[in-house]
C-alpha cells in the first residue's frame, strides 16, 4: 500500500521552517538556514524569525546591557530583518563566552620588569610555547629605535606569574627592515615545526650546554608597514619571524629569535599583480596556506583592495 505525500498546499513552509529554527541551538540555527537555498532565501529575510530568536536568547549574553539593547532592537518596528539578523549573530557569538575580563598587569611588573618601550604602530600576535600547553604574546616593531622581540609567557596562576623575555633577533637575510604599521600573523605550531625540522638543533643556535629534552618552534609572517617617518615609505616585503625555545633537563629555558626575508614571486618578477605595498592593514591566515590582506593605507591615502597571497 502506497502512502501519498502530504498536500503541501495546506502547509505554510515558512511557518514550518521557523518552528524548526526556533527550537534549535544557536549554532544549529545558522547551519539549518544554510542547508538549502530556499530555506536561506525564506528565513534570512524573515523579521519575525530573527525577532523571536533575539528575545529567546537574550538572557544568555554575558553583558546584561547588551541584552537590553538587543531587546530594544527586537521590539522596534523600524528594524529590518538584516539589522535583526546582525544583532542575533553578535548575540549568539557573545553567548558562547563564559566571561570577558580585562586583567591589568601588576604595578610591580610595570615598574621593574616590563622591557617594552612605549611606541605606536607595533605588531603583536599569540604563539604556542615556550613549552607544551602554554601560550606566549610576541611584541616587536613600531615607531621606535627598539629592534628587540619581547616574549610574554602566559603562565598559570594569573597575570602576576607572567614572565617577560627580551630577545635580540638575528637576521639571516640582511639588511633587516624595521617598520611600523605592519601585520604579524601566527602560523600553526605543527606547520612551523614541519618547516624547520632539525635546522635549529645545532649547538651554535643556543647559548648553553646541557641535555635538551624539548624544543618548541613558533613562526609568524610579517607583511608591509611604513619604513619612513610621517607615514611614508610603505613596503610590501614579507618576513618570517622564528622563535625557538629549548627546554633543558634541569627545567631551564633558552630562547632566540630569527628574522628571514621571503622573496615572493611578485617581487622576483616585478609584476603589477600581487599584494601592493601598504601599512595598518589586516592579515588573516586561511586554511594554513593563504594570507588574506584587507585594507590598509599608503602615504597617499587609504587602500581598500583585498589580496590573497599563497604561501
Amino acid at each position: 500500500m502506497m502512502i501519498a505525500p502530504p498536500d503541501t498546499h495546506f502547509l505554510d513552509l515558512e511557518e514550518v521552517w521557523q518552528t524548526i529554527a526556533i527550537n534549535l541551538h544557536p549554532k544549529d540555527v545558522l547551519a539549518f538556514i544554510s542547508s538549502h537555498r530556499n530555506i536561506n532565501k525564506c528565513l534570512s529575510t524573515s523579521t519575525s524569525l530573527w525577532r523571536q530568536l533575539i528575545l529567546r536568547d537574550r538572557d544568555n549574553v554575558v553583558n546584561g546591557d547588551d541584552s537590553g539593547e538587543a531587546e530594544n532592537r527586537a521590539t522596534s518596528t523600524a528594524s529590518s530583518a538584516q539589522d535583526m539578523r546582525r544583532v542575533y549573530l553578535m548575540q549568539s557569538f557573545m553567548s558562547t563566552l563564559s566571561s570577558v575580563k580585562w586583567l591589568p598587569i601588576s604595578l610591580e611588573m610595570q615598574h621593574t620588569q616590563l622591557p617594552v618601550k612605549a611606541r605606536e604602530g607595533h605588531i603583536s600576535c599569540v604563539l604556542d610555547g615556550p613549552t607544551d600547553g602554554y601560550k606566549s604574546v610576541v611584541i616587536t616593531g613600531g615607531f621606535s629605535d627598539d629592534q628587540s622581540v619581547t616574549v610574554i609567557e602566559l603562565k598559570e596562576g594569573g597575570n602576576n606569574n607572567w614572565g617577560w623575555t627580551r630577545l635580540n633577533p638575528r637576521c639571516l637575510t640582511p639588511p633587516f627592515s624595521f617598520v611600523y604599521g605592519a601585520s604579524l600573523t601566527a602560523l600553526p605550531s605543527a606547520l612551523a615545526k614541519e618547516m624547520e625540522k632539525d635546522r635549529f638543533m645545532k649547538s651554535n643556535y643556543y647559548h648553553r650546554s646541557g641535555k635538551i629534552i624539548n624544543r618548541n618552534v613558533s613562526k609568524a609572517i610579517r607583511f608591509g608597514g611604513f619604513e619612513g617617518g610621517g607615514y611614508s615609505g610603505e613596503s610590501n616585503q614579507v618576513w618570517i619571524l622564528t622563535i625557538v625555545d629549548y627546554e633543558f633537563e634541569d627545567e631551564t629555558l633558552d630562547q632566540f629569535a630569527v628574522w628571514e626575508k621571503v622573496e615572493t614571486q611578485q617581487q622576483e618578477q616585478e609584476q603589477e599583480h600581487g599584494a601592493k605595498a601598504r601599512a595598518y592593514h589586516s592579515a588573516t591566515l586561511l586554511y594554513d596556506r593563504y594570507l588574506l590582506l584587507i585594507g590598509g593605507m599608503t602615504s597617499s591615502g587609504s587602500w581598500n583592495q583585498s589580496w590573497i597571497s599563497r604561501k
